[in-house]
């Protein structure tokens, strides 16, 4: 006599096998989203901010970042990292940042918005009002 299993048992167990894998890896994704900043830094970890960057020519720029309190520049090239000079004094570490922080965001929405104003003569009239109903 020979075992033929239910299709419908088979089925379940690997819908259900399925299910689990998925389950431990969504699972893994939330943790590692959770722990993990987008820089790729683990949370908790002391971490370099980068303030400023500019490209001086093909795979060459000048990068401010924020380390410790102070302010390094630094020369970054395809091959190589010098630093330029350091800042230290707290007085000019806050008057920079503070500076930084002030001028053009670069985050999506902010530049975004600042083009949809660009783009707009009137500013922040709505579609209704702008428009003119005939009769």
């Amino acid at each position: 006599m020979t075992y033929h299993p239910d299709f419908f048992t088979s089925a379940l167990k690997m819908f259900s096998a399925l299910l689990l894998v998925l389950g431990i890896l969504l699972a893994c994704f939330y943790l590692m989203r959770r722990l993990v900043h987008r820089d790729g830094m683990v949370a908790g970890t002391p971490s370099a901010r980068v303030i400023d960057r500019t490209p001086i020519g093909v795979k060459k720029n000048i990068t401010t970042i924020e380390v410790a309190g102070r302010i390094l520049v630094l020369g970054v090239t395809h091959d190589r990292i010098s630093v330029l000079t350091q800042i230290e004094d707290q007085e000019s570490v806050e008057r920079f940042t503070n500076h930084v922080s002030q001028s053009a965001s670069t985050r999506f929405s902010d530049q975004f918005s600042r083009l949809l104003k660009k783009a707009r003569p009137g500013g922040h009239k709505s579609a209704s009002a702008s428009q003119v109903t005939l009769n």
